[in-house]
């Protein structure tokens, strides 16, 4: 059977032998199958890929590849099976041709992917870009902003500018790296370096390639866009983000779908511009870091791990602040700096980088060829000079553009135009251009109006100084304290433009010749500099440019006259200035500005300067324009001359003569000049001017705004037609602002027929004109057009009668449109004027925003009733029967000393839902205001109603019943707004009644005169004061105010016209005795109103600087003043700035002994520092020390960034270092609405005045009911305090016992039955909820919400304090209700420290944040401040504030401290010697508490205990040794004893 069985083998093996073709066959079949299944996967795949939307899988790559192998492996084994022939061959390829077919089959199966063969692209994911960290919180706003922005559809493209290094691609590599993990929002997330060396053709190639799009055989640029865009719109979503992108480009050109649904562009730029013409629906401009975000950065590039020694920290922050929180050079100079740690390296890097940044090489390589490339990007030489030449001025120094402009003018880097105003458009492009390119940025200055000014980032100026020096072009030490001329070797040939500016240059050496024959320019503006010696301008024929404004030079040298080729001398604001030498060769000047010098003649020689465009001559010194110069001048575009001189006067004919002006200021000899000039207008002139004719007032006139635009003054001249009916005035038809003065011979504006083409008129000043009854008159036809006027000013009217007299009674009473633009109106001293508006008139006012009347006698009504002739529908509407005058917009009322007004609106209410202010003040006999009183409501934008007497205001009638309790929270009752309005306000009382008393010449001139002088003196004196601090701004290169030195030109005006007055009053020959009242009664006026100004201006200036200030008075003020003695202080380096008007104090005695009735605590007895054993501080002490106490100031605002502090009445206090020690303010009932918390005796104990009324209302309501709301610290010591008052004392609070933050139940058990058996009512687990007041106000009443009704003659609320920190809201990190601070108390702002309540501090010995109310913490957290401010300043280090908590009280007899956390259990202990010292009723309580927390003692109480025993257990609670409950129950004492006994002990308890 075995033989057979092997020949069955045999025989089956020869079988397959024999099939091998068959089986090859069945192999070639299947193969054939294979094939076609490859090429139907190849075509689909070809196709999928053309269109950009599939990549292949890899397991088909795969499977492609193994079909490749098996076909050759089944071409060999085709060749084997036709070749071999040997049986024993052939068997074996039997067994290969079945392994390959089973194989073929196999990949036959595979190939069917039933899960499709590619994936879609959107699948595909970019990597995320390498970053660094992104730094402050500034960077993590942006971010958040511009995912908000893609988020909504109406932002497709977002433009994201800055300068270069400033961060913006990092910004959007954080972006893209984001929007990575968020695909199914945003899907594909697509990054493409654009750079400045961008093309079309590599721009479609790059984005092609973030596709997978196959762009390379393709290079007609038009169908590679084509291609490109159907690839881009084939996808549903993407972000396509283009960095630095330099130049615009048409988005269509390179195949970007712009606009197409759910596509977002991303692109970042240096330049504005650029976004803008890419379309960018929203454009970012990043910032440089602030200094603190700063400062983070710089750490993080060193390193987290490096810790800095304090000298190395101070001198590495000064580095990262030199960067001007420009982040790349941050990194760079980071960077460098990377292991270092020798303080002379870090000193000596700094010291290069101040010198010139452009010395580090680091810096160089990085940082300024990174914004070089920005300069060089501007394509054109006349805008990098004009960017070259703002690197002139000081660092930081904010450069007013229209001033740039001019000096680009100056010096030629605008070419020459026919006209001024296309130069200036030429200055602004450029300047734009500067700041879309991030070169320059845009910054406001009010000082004196919002001016648009420019200023340069300190490493942008560094680049343009580095680019300016490399051939020695520019020397610059502007604003870097110089107080000579830099050296001789410095002054070099090559030398083109000098900047000197802003520095303290008094004088020049006589021999001083600098050897600069290519100097151009010359700065040296805003320096005490009062004399050149004649050698120095010797060597510099080509100067063009000589700046000395702001200088107090007094004579100019003689060689100026040589520098003939000088096209602009300017020598603004030089009033010491007498002489200047001739004029005569520098033909080649244009700009000559001699504005508030103090020349008195015109320099020799001016009538040569034939090419002169510009000429300031508000010279008040100059006496005359001799006549014939201005004639000679005809290239003049600009001209201004002194308009408040009697002498300094021009011809109309010389004026019309100059044919190009296109501004000018001045004052005409006369009617008839004017006239000349005016009608010389007609065949064009100036778009800017002001005519005047007679002195200008300056309260009412443009000078005050510096304004210029078509401006008109009529002073003491007739307007109206002549006897010959002869116009005697020609007004401008363009005048657009018009004041008259002292014309008395018209009797309305319609007397003025030549006004009537003045149809532009937008602002009307009529003031003193006694000839003046109505504004118009309905009856003449000719009148000056109102239909366009903003503002029209009444003042001093003493005949006026009416605005508008009526005529026929068929006439209109005005043109439709009169007053239908009309916003403010203002009508003063008008005595004879009874209504203001007649209904008819109403309906022209309708745009009528502000109004304001004061001062008129006889009026008796605003708005008058209607007559029988009115038509109702024409003025009114009527609204349930109630007549409704509307003035819809009506924003400002004020009513003013009108003693006969009656009523504002006789009939019905005025409808002024626009009403935002409102004042009425001594209106004593107006008893209705029927803008408020028709609803419950008040207006919806009301802010503020001022009214004066109070009395007056609570006398009014209401007819809603709450009109008044709804109006109430909006008033104020102030007589005045600041207290030297008041000594105005009183001044101007004295005068009025001596005005009504005397109406003659005689005794009244006399007294006027000594008023006037009295307030002449201390004008003079407010002078001298704003004269002294604009020196001082000067030197620090403010320009101040115009309006500043505006009135200080009328304070001189106003003197010299009282010496006048004084001298013809010695003579006795002046005009008359009634004439002589009145200009002393005029100029009394005028010398108030600019006393009241001088107070403001004085405000600008009013500020002191301090190096050190502690804001608050309190404990920690005190003891912290001590420490910075103890440190080491400058007289003058600190100040304290208090609320209270007293010096700092222990305040804990408020509660205690100064409520005592016996010998009662009192200043100065409990000033600081006391309260620890130290030296009292009395205010001596301060003012020994050296140091400033600012008491009774309040600061309403304070702006950490400016370090600057603003106080209520407007005076400005800066720093270097900031304490804020503000505090914590009392809780208070009115806070939660509670019914009467308002009444009086109602007190809250937080400040020394609190407690003085505390005990004043003690003594009046002696033996008396006091309630006590509250349970806590101010509860229990007040409630003993009364009690020892002998009142009848109950105490009220919501908890289960009483001081339920601290104290166990068990403790509390002890003190709630001690008060009890003192005769103290304790009331617990409710609340107040309502006051009843008696009749005059005081509480007789508390409201318990358990239902019971306490008798009370006195309540003391002590529910707990919040820290004030609403000063610093947004500025400061804040943490538990807290401003966050270190261990050193730094709060997150560079330089600003907080302590005591306000501060959240980190807990050593508990790992954690807390904030901690206790006088103990003021005290020590103060001292640790201090220490930490002084360390920093001297380059050491101090230990990380380790407090532990500690609390105490006394009240009654008691005494308890607390140390450390009441966390864990309590465990009892007492005296071991006495069980009774836990009752209540024991005469020497004594016990205390322990609390252990994971078997450790954390917290320790005790009650009565040594000193040697309190001592112990703070030792125990800082050391938290290990402990037993029953232990400490028996020998908790004993324990306190021996750890306070200064005995070694172990760090356990057993």
């Amino acid at each position: 059977m075995e033989y057979l069985g092997k020949l069955i083998e045999v025989g089956q093996w020869i079988s397959n032998c024999c099939s091998l073709n068959k089986k090859m066959h069945k192999l070639k079949r299947k193969l054939e199958d294979l094939n076609g299944r490859e090429v139907d996967i190849v075509q689909e795949l070809e196709y999928a890929e053309s269109l950009s939307l599939k990549k292949r899988k890899k397991e088909v790559d795969n499977w492609l590849a193994s079909v490749a192998r098996k076909k050759d492996e089944v071409r060999v084994i085709e060749k084997a099976v036709e070749q071999d022939r040997l049986l024993f061959t052939r068997v074996q390829l039997v067994k290969c041709v079945e392994d390959l077919t089973g194989e073929v089959t196999e990949l036959l199966e595979r190939g069917k992917f039933s899960e499709g063969l590619s994936l879609d692209t959107l699948e595909m994911r970019e990597d995320a870009l390498l970053t660094t960290k992104l730094v402050g919180q500034t960077f993590h706003e942006n971010m958040d902003k511009i995912r908000k922005w893609l988020m909504k559809d109406e932002f497709l493209t977002i433009g994201i500018f800055g300068m270069g290094g400033v961060g913006k691609t990092t910004l959007v590599m954080h972006i893209h790296n984001q929007l990575l993990k968020e695909s199914s929002t945003f899907g594909n997330v697509y990054w493409v370096t654009v750079s400045k060396d961008f093309s079309i053709h590599k721009l479609q190639s790059d984005i092609a390639k973030m596709v997978c799009l196959d762009l390379s055989n393709e290079d007609d640029e038009k169908k590679r866009a084509a291609k490109l865009a159907q690839a881009l719109m084939r996808r549903k979503k993407y972000v396509l983000i283009l960095d630095d992108v330099w130049n615009h480009f048409l988005w269509d050109k390179v195949g970007i779908p712009f606009r197409a649904t759910g596509c977002k562009l991303i692109l970042t730029t240096r330049s504005l511009d650029v976004c803008r013409r890419l379309g960018c629906e929203v454009n970012m401009k990043l910032e440089p870091l602030s200094e603190e975000e700063a400062w983070r950065l710089f750490k993080e590039t060193l390193g987290h791990s490096i810790t800095l020694p304090c000298e190395v920290e101070y001198v590495a922050r000064s580095i990262a602040k030199e960067c001007a929180g420009l982040p790349l050079g941050i990194i760079t100079m980071a960077g460098s700096m990377k292991g270092v740690d020798d303080i002379c390296e870090w000193r000596n890097a700094l010291e290069r980088l101040k010198q010139s940044k452009s010395g580090q090489n680091d810096m160089e390589s990085d940082v300024y060829q990174v914004l070089q490339v920005s300069y060089r990007n501007l394509n054109d030489s006349n805008v990098q000079q004009c960017f070259l030449y703002c690197a002139l001025y000081p660092e930081d120094y904010k450069i007013e553009r229209e001033e740039l402009i001019e000096r680009f003018i100056d010096e030629g880097l605008i070419e020459r135009m026919n006209d001024r105003q296309t130069e200036f458009d030429r200055g602004q492009t450029i300047l734009n251009k500067l700041e879309n390119a991030c070169l320059l940025e845009g910054v406001m200055n009010n000082f004196p109006h919002d001016n648009k000014c420019v200023k340069m980032h300190d490493l942008v100026r560094d680049m343009a100084l580095q680019i300016a020096n490399s051939n020695s072009r520019f020397m610059v030490r502007a604003g870097v304290g110089l107080k000579g001329l830099p050296d001789e070797e410095k002054w070099t040939p090559n030398l083109e433009k000098v900047s000197l500016m802003c520095n303290k240059i008094s004088e020049i050496p006589p021999s001083a010749s600098p050897n600069c024959p290519r100097l151009s320019t010359l700065m040296f503006q805003y320096n005490g500099l009062k004399r050149i010696p004649d050698c120095f301008f010797v060597h510099m024929r080509e100067l063009k440019v000589l700046e000395l404004s702001y200088t107090g030079i007094e004579k100019l040298p003689n060689s100026i006259s040589n520098l003939e080729n000088l096209s602009a001398l300017l020598l603004r604001e030089c009033s010491m200035l007498q002489y200047v030498p001739s004029l005569t060769k520098l033909t080649a000047l244009r700009r000559l500005d001699l504005r508030n010098s103090g020349i008195k003649e015109v320099p020799q020689g001016m009538e040569m300067l034939v090419n002169l465009r510009y000429l300031d001559l508000r010279v008040p010194t100059l006496n005359m324009l001799p006549v014939g110069v201005l004639p000679k001048l005809s290239n003049l575009q600009y001209l201004i001359i002194y308009g408040l001189s009697k002498t300094l006067k021009v011809k109309g004919d010389e004026v019309a003569s100059l044919t190009k002006l296109e501004t000018f200021s001045g004052q005409f000899y006369d009617i008839y000049n004017f006239n000349t000039y005016v009608k010389s207008l007609e065949e064009g002139g100036p778009s800017k001017y002001l005519l005047q004719v007679g002195l200008d007032n300056p309260y009412f006139s443009p000078v005050e705004s510096g304004s210029f635009d078509k401006s008109v003054i009529l002073k003491s001249c007739s307007i109206s037609k002549s006897n010959e009916g002869e116009e005697c005035l020609v007004l401008p038809t363009d005048v657009q602002y018009l004041y008259i003065q002292e014309c008395h011979d018209f009797r309305s504006l319609c007397d003025i027929s030549s006004g009537k083409a003045a149809t532009d008129l937008k602002t009307l000043v009529i003031n003193n004109c006694e000839g003046m009854h109505s504004v118009l008159s309905s009856s003449s036809s000719c009148c000056i057009p109102l239909q366009c006027l903003r503002s029209l000013r009444l003042a001093f009217l003493q005949n006026l009668h009416v605005l508008i007299a009526r005529g026929l009674a068929e006439s209109p009473p005005v043109q439709p449109d009169t007053f239908s633009r009309l916003k403010e109106f203002r009508i003063y001293n008008c005595p004879n004027i009874k209504t203001l508006f007649f209904p008819q008139l109403l309906k022209h006012f309708r745009n009528l925003e502000e109004l304001h009347i004061e001062d008129c006698g006889q009026m008796v009504e605003i708005i008058a009733a209607p007559s029988d002739e009115d038509e109702e529908d024409i003025y009114r509407e009527i609204e349930n029967g109630v007549i409704m005058n509307c003035l819809p917009r009506l924003r400002v009322l004020q009513l003013w000393n009108l003693s006969e007004l009656r009523s504002i609106c006789t009939n019905g209410v005025i409808v002024c839902d626009s009403l935002r202010d409102l004042a009425v003040r001594y209106c004593s006999k107006l008893k209705r205001i029927p803008l408020l009183d028709r609803q419950p409501s008040p207006p919806p934008s009301l802010q503020i109603i001022k009214a004066f007497p109070k009395e007056w205001w609570d006398s009014l009638e209401w007819e809603h019943p709450n009109a008044k309790n709804v109006l109430q929270p909006f008033c104020q009752f102030s007589r005045y707004l600041n207290f030297l309005s008041e000594l105005v306000a009183k001044i101007i009382d004295i005068i009025s009644t001596l005005i009504a008393r005397y109406s003659k010449y005689d005794k009244k001139t006399e007294e006027n005169m000594k008023i006037l002088k009295g307030i002449l003196g201390e004008l003079n004196n407010r002078k001298e004061e704003i004269d002294q601090k604009i020196y001082a701004e000067h030197l620090s290169g403010t320009q101040e105010k115009e309006e500043v030195r505006n009135w200080l030109n009328n304070v001189q005006s106003i003197n010299s016209d009282i010496r006048s007055i004084e001298e013809e009053l010695g003579r006795k020959k002046y005009l008359s005795c009634e004439a002589v009242g009145k200009l002393v009664d005029e100029k009394i006026i005028q010398a108030q109103e600019l006393l009241e100004k001088g107070s403001s201006h004085t405000r600008i200036f009013d500020k002191k600087h301090f190096k050190y200030v502690i804001l608050g008075g309190g404990v920690a003020a005190g003891y912290a003043a001590r420490e910075f003695n103890r440190q080491g202080l400058l007289p003058g380096e600190l100040a304290i700035i208090s609320k209270e008007a007293v010096a700092p104090y222990e305040r804990p005695a408020l509660s205690k002994a100064y409520l005592f009735p016996n010998e009662p605590a009192r200043l100065p007895g409990f000033h600081v520092c006391v309260g620890s054993g130290g030296e009292r501080l009395l205010p001596e002490w301060y003012k020994e020390k050296g140091i400033e106490l600012i008491l009774g100031t309040e600061i309403v605002k304070a702006d950490l960034a400016s370090k600057t502090l603003t106080s209520a009445s407007g005076k400005i206090y800066t720093y270097q270092f900031l304490i804020i020690a503000t505090g914590s303010t009392a809780v208070k009932l009115t806070d939660f609405g509670v019914q009467g918390a308002d009444a009086k005796n109602i007190f809250y104990l937080r400040e020394i005045s609190d407690a003085d009324k505390l005990v004043e209302t003690i003594k009046t309501k002696q033996k008396g009911k006091a309630v006590v709301i509250g349970g806590g610290y101010i509860g229990l010591e007040v409630g003993a305090a009364m009690r020892i008052n002998e009142f009848d004392v109950s105490m009220v609070y919501p908890e289960p016992w009483c001081m339920a933050r601290l104290f166990t139940p068990a403790i509390a058990s002890f003190y709630e039955g001690y008060y009890a058996n003192k005769g103290v009512k304790i009331i617990k687990g409710t609340v107040a909820v309502g006051f009843e007041a008696d009749s005059n106000g005081q509480v007789k009443t508390v409201k318990l919400k358990n239902g019971e009704v306490l008798q009370a003659d006195i309540v003391v609320v002590g529910v707990g304090g919040s820290p004030v920190t609403a000063l610093f809201k947004g500025q400061v990190e804040e943490e538990k209700g807290g401003i966050k601070t270190d261990g050193f108390f730094r709060t997150s702002v560079q330089e600003v420290y907080a302590v005591g309540d306000v501060a959240t501090f980190p807990m050593k010995l508990y790992s954690d944040m807390r904030r901690v109310e206790h006088v103990d913490h003021a005290r020590k957290s103060a001292q640790q401040a201090v220490k930490a401010i002084k360390a920093s300043e001297g380059g050491k280090s101090i230990q990380e504030y380790d407090y532990l908590p500690f609390f105490y009280s006394r009240f009654f007899d008691l005494s308890w401290v607390f140390y450390g956390d009441n966390v864990g259990e309590p465990v009892l202990f007492q005296d071991i010697q006495d069980n009774s010292t836990t009752r209540p009723s024991s005469t020497k309580p004594k016990f205390g508490t322990y609390w252990i927390h994971n078997g450790k003692v954390v917290g320790a109480f005790l009650e009565g205990g040594t000193a040697e025993e309190n001592k112990g257990i703070a030792k125990i609670a800082r050391l938290q040794p290990e402990a037993k409950k029953d232990q400490l129950e028996k020998i908790g004492m004993l324990i306190a004893g021996l750890y306070g006994s200064d005995r070694p002990l172990s760090c356990s308890i057993i």
